[in-house]
């Protein structure tokens, strides 16, 4: 049986919510912490079929300050669970905030 994403998430240890905190009626709080976003699929198909489900999901860490050691703990656990990844990063000038991108496959 897959992983479920909270049960992924809850693995890394961070505060989490579904594409916001107000969105998942989460009280706000400060960083760091993680949203993660469903953007789609990526099955794979034969036969005029799906023969496997693959879903993509965003995480997103936000951190007041660039915090090598949670990313490197976020990647541990998706490489333990044989979790591909991809990352990226944007500064948030108008937030003061770090957003490192984690794109998975699910």
């Amino acid at each position: 049986m897959k992983l479920e994403i909270d049960s992924l998430l809850e693995k890394i240890g961070l505060p989490y919510a579904y594409h916001s905190f107000n969105a998942s009626r989460k009280k706000a709080i400060p960083p760091p912490y993680i949203v993660y976003v469903f953007t789609g699929t990526q099955n794979i198909k034969a036969d005029n079929r799906v023969r496997y489900k693959v879903d993509t999901y965003r995480l997103e860490l936000y951190t007041s300050e660039k915090l090598p050691s949670v990313e490197l703990q976020i990647e541990n656990v998706l490489e333990k669970h044989y979790i591909p990844w991809d990352k990226s990063e944007v500064y948030i000038d108008d937030q003061s905030m770090f957003e490192i991108i984690y794109d998975i496959d699910f």
